[in-house]
């Protein structure tokens, strides 16, 4: 009865300690920031509207205006 109670002590600081790391891990991972590329900004007429569309929303909503832009 002894014995089973100290391996079930034993195996519940094991978890513990797993799951505590497996936090940490996950928690470093996610502060990893994502970098931005800084482009200067361009003069584009206001009457193009195609060249305004794929300079200022292509980005996030895609050539199609789907929302599936590389920034989306």
């Amino acid at each position: 009865m002894r014995v089973m109670k100290l391996i079930g002590l034993a195996l519940v600081v094991v978890m513990s300690v797993v799951a505590i790391s497996t936090l940490a891990v996950a928690q470093e991972a996610a502060q990893t920031a994502p970098t931005v590329k800084h482009v200067p900004m361009s003069n584009i007429p206001s009457n193009s509207r195609k060249e305004m569309f794929n300079s200022y929303c292509a980005i996030c909503h895609g050539n199609n205006g789907k929302g599936d832009g590389p920034a989306a």
